[in-house]
This record gives C-alpha cells, sequence and structure tokens, in this order.
C-alpha cells in the first residue's frame, strides 16, 4: 500500500515494484515515470514537490484509475 508522506527513494522504489519504467539523470536531477498508455512523468529530484506528486500519482494507480 502506497503510504501518504514517503520520501522520493521509497517512492520510487513503488513505482519500480507497480511495473512503472524509471529512468534517472543524474546530471540535470530529473527522474521520469512511464505507465503503459500515457506521457510520461517529469519530476524534479530537487523541487520538494516530487514526492508528492509520485506518491499521488502512484496511489491512483493502485487503485486502478489511470
Amino acid at each position: 500500500m502506497i503510504s501518504t508522506g514517503m520520501n522520493l527513494a521509497d517512492a520510487v522504489k513503488a513505482a519500480r515494484e507497480l511495473g512503472c519504467s524509471v529512468g534517472e539523470y543524474p546530471g540535470t536531477g530529473e527522474i521520469r515515470i512511464v505507465i503503459v498508455g500515457k506521457p510520461p512523468l517529469r519530476l524534479n529530484r530537487r523541487r520538494k514537490d516530487a514526492p508528492r506528486i509520485l506518491t499521488s500519482l502512484l496511489r491512483q494507480l493502485e487503485r486502478g484509475k489511470l
């Protein structure tokens, strides 16, 4: 179950477990999350709201709304 208040590393790990493709680009700090049939989600790991955005997406995916 995806919980609120996850840090970014835990959220990325959960995304991989749910079958999302995760690409990390260390030079720019960008993370790209790809879900089949959806446009890729691009997050910047330097922003404070990145874990919240990813956690929200994962909760929707877990509930079957995506």
